[in-house]
C-alpha cells in the first residue's frame, strides 16, 4: 500500500514537471513572438518616419521635378502606413519609439545639400533604403503573427514600387549631372576664339 502511494506521488510530480516546462515553453515562446514584433514593428516606424520627413526635405530642396513628385508621394505613403502600423502596436501594447532612429545622421547630411547634389544624395539613399525595406518586410510576410503577416503583405507591393521608382529616378538624376559635367564652361569675354581640332595651328 505504502509503496503504491509512492508511486502515484511519483507519476503525479512527473506530470506536473511536464506541465510546468510546457507553460514555461509557451511563455517563452510567447515573449519571443513579441519580441520578434516589437523589433520589426519599430525599425518600420523609424524607417517610415525618416521617409516621411526626407519626403518633405526634397519638396523644399530638390530641383529635379520627378525627385520632388517622389517625394511628396513618400510623405503619403509612408504616413499612411505609419498610421496603420502604430494602431497594430497600440492593440498588442507595444511602445514604438518615435522619431528617424538611426536614420537621423542622414538626415542630417541631406538637410545640408541643396538643388542637383541633394537629388543625387536623396535618390541614392532611397534606393539603398526601399531594398533594404523590401527585405525586411519579405521576412515578415512569413511571420507567425497574423498581424503582422497581414501588415507585410498588405505593405510590401508599395515598396517595392518604391524601389523601383527610386532607381529608375536615381539613373535620371545621375545622367543629367554626368551630362552638365561634360558641357565646356562659357569662356572669358577677353579670350581668344578656341581654334578648332582640326585647323592647323598658327606659325
Amino acid at each position: 500500500m505504502k509503496r503504491s502511494v509512492q508511486s502515484k506521488w511519483v507519476v503525479l510530480s512527473g506530470v506536473m514537471a511536464i506541465i510546468a516546462d510546457a507553460q514555461l515553453l509557451t511563455a517563452q515562446q510567447g515573449a519571443g513572438k513579441a519580441n520578434n514584433a516589437q523589433t520589426f514593428l519599430t525599425h518600420a516606424a523609424q524607417d517610415g518616419e525618416a521617409e516621411i520627413e526626407l519626403g518633405r526635405m526634397a519638396q523644399e530642396k530638390a530641383a529635379d521635378a520627378k525627385v520632388k513628385d517622389f517625394g511628396a508621394r513618400m510623405q503619403k505613403d509612408h504616413g499612411n502606413a505609419n498610421a496603420e502600423l502604430r494602431a497594430i502596436a497600440a492593440k498588442k501594447g507595444l511602445t514604438i519609439p518615435g522619431g528617424p532612429g538611426p536614420h537621423a545622421a542622414m538626415m542630417k547630411k541631406l538637410g545640408s545639400l541643396q538643388g542637383a547634389a541633394f537629388d543625387s544624395a536623396y535618390m541614392r539613399a532611397m534606393v539603398d533604403d526601399h531594398a533594404k525595406a523590401v527585405k525586411e518586410f519579405e521576412m515578415a510576410t512569413k511571420s507567425p503573427d497574423a498581424e503582422i503577416k497581414a501588415f507585410a503583405e498588405k505593405t510590401l507591393p508599395t515598396l517595392r514600387e518604391h524601389l523601383r521608382l527610386a532607381q529608375e529616378i536615381q539613373k535620371g538624376v545621375g545622367s543629367t549631372i554626368r551630362s552638365s559635367k561634360t558641357v565646356d564652361p562659357p569662356a572669358p569675354a577677353n579670350a581668344p576664339p578656341r581654334r578648332d581640332a582640326t585647323q592647323p595651328a598658327p606659325r
